[in-house]
């Protein structure tokens, strides 16, 4: 069965999960979610692009931006929850995760969708 084929053969949810995984494939970074229930790590995309301001208030009563730094996962690749910590790296030549020493901390569940779950970080 040819490329082609293949395609018009899916579903149209089924096409558009492939997009988004082509999606995440060039725009998202390797990672491994260490459970903060103990359960075993995985290895996964992530996308941190979803950074945004926000307005928030200060100690003062004052209204100041504050960056939100965003984390989001494909729901396809399985279960992300808050607590959890993320370890950015990379996939070397012989397809094992090597980690960066960049460590995050899942936080607030920020947004969910059928297609990703997003959730605002803090770097440890």
């Amino acid at each position: 069965m040819s490329d082609i084929d293949q395609l018009f053969s899916m579903s149209r949810a089924d096409r558009q999960a492939a997009k988004f995984r082509r999606l995440f494939e060039r725009m998202g970074q390797w990672c491994r979610v260490v459970p903060f229930d103990g359960a075993e790590p995985v290895v996964r995309l992530v996308n941190l692009a979803g950074s945004k301001g926000e307005i928030a208030a200060s100690a003062g009563n004052e209204y100041m931006p504050e960056k939100i730094m965003q984390a989001e996962f494909l729901v396809q690749d399985g279960k992300v929850f808050s607590g959890d910590t993320v370890e950015l790296g990379d996939i070397d030549a012989l397809g094992d995760f090597v980690a960066d020493g960049t460590k995050l901390q899942l936080t607030l569940l920020s947004a969910i969708d059928a297609v990703s779950v997003t959730y605002v970080y803090l770097e440890l």
